[in-house]
């Protein structure tokens, strides 16, 4: 007695949304409807526009395209689906096997009308799961991009601007060009669009063009030895394009890299590697360059001052960190930011912002940016145990104007600092080190102030109060 195997049953959900694209779909939906253990919510589409409208309306898996199409069709299909950042899988029918291995070089799959009902519906399943795990990754990298972006603090119109620019910069991968004034956030900028990149895994290198001068500038770009014959296999001090391969490079203060180096990473970049004289070996360079800077490059390019070359391979993308007085209506939202930094930092209940201490940021003119606000934030915090922060207690941090600076002595300056080391000193109960750390200066500076106002040398007797000097 023969025993007949039951039937494998077919899903009964559908496993993935499938879009025929032909003029006469009974061939393409015959196909599907002979693959084994497929079963999918079908759609029809005559020509590309329609295939384009049915993509924008709801979200395909797969578009199987009909042999009929020609390659521009195809072309034109996979751009549509490209633009809208869409996931869908395209799948190309074609007449012989030989020419599905040339059907082009922007289609996921193409298959050949013969081949057997079982493995086509292996290759649409494949196509689907692609598809699915294509989705999620994008997903997965906006849910990312949402939480980097969130340290742009601020909902002012520019600072919206910037938070699309840095994720439009993160996307494109390629070089970037940051401008914005001294103390603005460009390092912070150049860091999140690092982290939001595909490179966020690997390293994220800083360069201060200010801080070197021409020679350890090459030396540090390109190793100990020249870049004619650097080799980081055979020196022991690999450059920072070695180093940081697959990740960013920024340059702070480019405008102060000189000409001759600037030519010479023009053309490395361009090349993306450079010849190694001594083994006569191509070295690829895989590292994205972010050139922060307070200048305006494109006239110092004009004047001959700033390889043209370079600067139009790095303003391909350019961002613009706009000044503090130009997006004061953030300047809450930072000061908040940055008192939740400092209480996570020292441990201590988050202190909070008058009305009137508000209106006293809001109004300043903040020539030192982002910077100078953490500054005085910080030094009000430090004398102060208060929960809340009044305007007397942050108006003596704020810089005034250069005519009425002026008018003050320089002994209500030297005060000024006394009072703060004094009082930083008392909160830390005497521990220097901890001073130091807070006023962020070194504990030797720190022991001499402290002598100048009459404190016993470091760990002696009483070296936490200070002496009573006689009249």
């Amino acid at each position: 007695m023969s025993v007949i195997a039951p039937a494998t049953p077919r899903p009964s959900a559908p496993t993935a949304r499938l879009l025929v694209c032909s003029g006469s779909p009974a061939l393409l939906t015959e196909m599907i409807a002979n693959a084994d253990d497929t079963a999918f919510e079908l759609d029809v589409a005559a020509d590309q526009a329609t295939a384009l409208k049915r993509l924008a309306e709801r979200p395909f898996e797969i578009c199987l395209v009909d042999v009929t199409w020609e390659d521009a069709a195809v072309a034109e299909l996979c751009t549509g689906i490209q633009n809208r950042s869409g996931a869908t899988q395209v799948v190309r029918l074609s007449a012989t096997a030989e020419a599905s291995a040339t059907a082009g070089p922007w289609t996921v799959d193409a298959v050949p009308l013969d081949t057997p009902p079982a493995l086509f519906g292996k290759l649409l399943l494949a196509a689907a799961q692609k598809a699915r795990l294509q989705a999620e990754n994008r997903s997965l990298k906006r849910q990312l991009q949402s939480r980097v972006l969130n340290e742009i603090a601020g909902q002012s119109e520019t600072t919206v601007a910037l938070r699309e620019s840095v994720r439009y910069a993160a996307d494109a991968d390629g070089h970037v060009l940051i401008q914005g004034e001294a103390g603005s956030g460009t390092q912070q900028v150049a860091r999140l669009v690092h982290l939001a990149s595909r490179r966020a895994t690997r390293p994220f290198i800083v360069l201060d063009c200010r801080v070197h001068s021409a020679e350890s500038l090459e030396c540090e770009l390109l190793g100990e030895a020249s870049a004619d014959n650097f080799d980081p296999t055979e020196v022991g001090a690999p450059g920072r394009l070695a180093t940081c391969a697959g990740g960013s490079l920024l340059l702070k203060n480019v405008e102060l890299l000189p000409v001759a180096i600037q030519k010479k990473l023009a053309g490395i970049l361009s090349r993306q590697s450079y010849t190694c004289q001594a083994t006569g070996k191509q070295r690829p360079v895989d590292v994205r360059v972010m050139a922060a800077t307070h200048a305006d490059l494109a006239v110092l390019a004009q004047e001959g001052k700033f390889s043209a070359t370079l600067y139009e391979l790095l303003s391909g993308c350019t961002l613009h960190v706009s000044s503090l007085r130009e997006r004061s209506a953030d300047i809450g939202i930072l000061a908040e930011n940055i008192l939740n930094h400092l209480a996570v930092v020292e441990g201590k209940p988050v202190k909070r912002l008058s009305v009137e201490g508000l209106n006293v940021l809001r109004t300043h003119d903040w020539p030192g940016n982002l910077r100078e606000l953490e500054n005085v934030i910080e030094r009000a915090c430090s004398l102060h145990d208060e929960g809340l922060l009044t305007a007397e207690m942050l108006q003596p941090w704020i810089a005034r104007p250069v005519s009425e600076q002026a008018e003050s002595s320089a002994l209500s300056l030297r005060e000024m600092e006394r009072k703060l080391i004094e009082t930083t000193f008392a909160r830390c109960q005497g521990n220097r080190e901890h001073t130091a750390r807070l006023l962020k200066i070194g504990i030797r500076t720190l022991s001499g102030k402290l002598r100048e106002y009459g404190y016993p040398p470091r760990g002696g007797p009483g070296s936490n109060r200070r002496l009573t000097r006689a009249a």
